[in-house]
């Protein structure tokens, strides 16, 4: 998958920048550590407006943060490691 100028790397699960930026997906347990990741960028000098917009595009992709990480205002635990082997998984049975 790919959102602008970043790529999911499904076998490493990360998310990587083409500058050579990588974000450890299996990190994403919490929304604060969603939320502090996208910050992260923010405050990088080649981060565009656009890379954050596709950042956050590609987040919502992969995790449904709504659903998983802070339904109804309130922040969820998530196993992202098993979250996100069992979604790559039915990617690829399909």
């Amino acid at each position: 998958m790919r959102f602008g100028r970043w790529i999911v790397d499904e076998n490493k699960l990360s998310l990587d920048h083409d500058k050579g930026y990588k974000i450890d997906l299996e990190a994403m347990t919490c929304s604060a550590q969603m939320l502090d990741c996208i910050f992260q960028i923010n405050a990088k000098a080649w981060a565009t407006i656009d890379d954050l917009g596709q950042l956050i595009k590609a987040l919502d992709a992969i995790f449904y943060p709504q659903s998983t990480l802070c339904s109804f205002g309130v922040d969820h635990n998530l196993d992202a490691t098993k979250f996100l082997m069992e979604r790559f998984r039915a990617k690829f049975q399909k």
